[in-house]
């Protein structure tokens, strides 16, 4: 999610936010014709990867949910596309983000975080009826967060019964032919800490300075090799134990290895300027220069991208992989955005996930698609698939404090639009599901719902 204004450096929302605190539905049309046996010979998926959809929704004559696992090809025009495996259609991702995020208790610390599948908050009845409400209407893709805080224990040992939830969620998504983008923010949050001699319970946290000072591993857990093989690990452990439970993985569309990720100047070893630093791949940059500094970020980006999205194919051969960016315009040098535009051109990266938002104001001037898109670099003919996962009105919108239900869900058609019709990305995440953790986006009633569905749009 976007915190109030991204203007403030990554570090200090994403420690307050984890840490201390920050109507009768349409009918499906029933009764369309069986799948095309044809495959891409290009494509490399196991077609063993597919279950039989008999169980599902029944199919329409327009296809709007996923029946298969989402793969990518190149079509006809030479274009990359997304396309479900199952019945060989394109696959346009279009649905919502979901979050439970609220307070929670944490070794007796209070926590704010996203708390979807903590044992005891889980709500698989609400969950059920937004995975039925969301493909009656032709949406067909959800994006989940996972807690860095609660998933695991401060040896990384994954809790069972937090993976029994995700497990139940991604079943109840497959049912309902939803897929699901599992997101997450730095991983692994209790190990790092124990690894650092972190005691929270007596450390001093009465500013974000002291605060920031208990993370360090920010940057460095792009740039480690030890943490780059930690992370690998915990990716291990978490599709084996969803393959443990049966969870059906052809219903995830993507592991997101970070809902945002954003390295930060104020945080070892960019923060230094003076030395030599030393990435996982032994290349040695200067940290008095700016510019070395700039290519630190961009090689140990697509180093880590490319280490994990190849430990999680050897568990999960046929998943796609991806990262959530944001639009940071206060970055102190443009070589410190490398990590966006790298991901964008010449990683190994899937697909790119975008986050942008109508009402955002940058020297009191309102930012448009236009401006978005310019900061990401980003035309028409952008060579790796990219989505919006998320996009939405916040309830700390100066714009829209007046504005009626009606006119914020035209805003968002009217962003919608221009970021497929002018912009080609492949897809669109609105922000976010009402549920009965804390409103994280302006409370429509289900106006967006109804007026973005696919099946008023197609």
């Amino acid at each position: 999610m976007i915190a109030v204004m991204k203007n403030k450096i990554f570090i200090v929302w994403l420690i307050i936010a984890i840490l201390f605190g920050c109507n009768s539905p349409l009918p499906l049309k029933i009764g369309g014709s069986e799948p095309a046996d044809n495959t891409d010979p290009t494509d490399n998926t196991d077609p063993s990867d597919n279950t039989d959809p008999s169980n599902k929704t029944e199919q329409s004559d327009v296809v709007y949910g996923r029946y298969g696992r989402v793969s990518i090809r190149t079509n006809e025009l030479n274009n990359s596309e997304f396309y479900d495996t199952y019945n060989n259609e394109v696959y346009t991702p279009r649905g919502f983000n979901y979050t439970d995020y609220r307070s929670y208790k944490w070794n007796n610390i209070d926590v704010y975080g996203h708390g979807t599948f903590n044992n005891g908050i889980y709500n698989n009845g609400e969950i059920s009826l937004m995975f039925k409400e969301l493909h009656s209407y032709g949406f067909n893709t959800v994006r989940v967060f996972l807690d860095p805080i609660a998933i695991a224990d401060s040896d990384g040992v994954l809790d069972p019964l937090y993976m029994n939830n995700v497990s139940d969620f991604i079943k109840e998504a497959d049912k309902n032919n939803i897929g699901v983008i599992i997101t997450t923010d730095p991983i692994l949050i209790p190990k790092h800490l124990k690894l650092s001699g972190v005691d929270l319970n007596s450390v001093d946290t009465s500013t974000n300075e002291k605060i920031n000072a208990l993370f360090t591993w920010v940057n460095t857990q792009y740039m480690d090799k030890s943490e780059i093989e930690m992370e690998k690990k915990f990716w291990t452990d978490f599709i084996t134990s969803l393959k443990n439970r049966e969870t059906p993985l052809e219903a995830i569309f993507a592991y997101e290895l970070r809902n945002e990720m954003a390295y930060t100047a104020d945080s070892a070893p960019l923060n230094l300027n003076s030395g030599t630093y030393t990435d996982a791949q032994g290349n040695i940059y200067d940290l008095s220069s700016v510019d070395s500094k700039g290519e630190l970020i961009k090689n140990s980006f697509k180093y880590w991208s490319k280490s994990i999205r190849d430990q999680i194919r050897l568990i999960d051969s046929n998943a796609l992989v991806t990262v959530g960016f944001y639009a940071n315009f206060y970055y102190p040098h443009p070589a410190l955005k490398g990590h966006v535009i790298s991901g964008l051109n010449d990683s190994e990266l899937d697909f790119v996930d975008l986050h942008i938002y109508p009402g955002e104001y940058i020297n009191s001037n309102e930012l448009k698609v236009a401006d978005y898109m310019s900061h990401f670099e980003i035309d028409a003919n952008c060579k790796k698939l990219v989505i919006v996962g998320e996009f939405g009105i916040i309830p700390e919108s100066e714009k829209y404090k007046n504005y009626n239900f009606s006119q914020m869900s035209t805003e968002l058609k009217n962003w919608k639009d221009i970021l497929v019709n002018t912009y080609k990305l492949d897809g669109w995440l609105v922000w976010t599901w009402k549920n009965s953790g804390i409103e994280l986006s302006k409370t429509d009633n289900q106006l967006y719902l109804k007026d973005l569905s696919p099946m008023i749009q197609d």
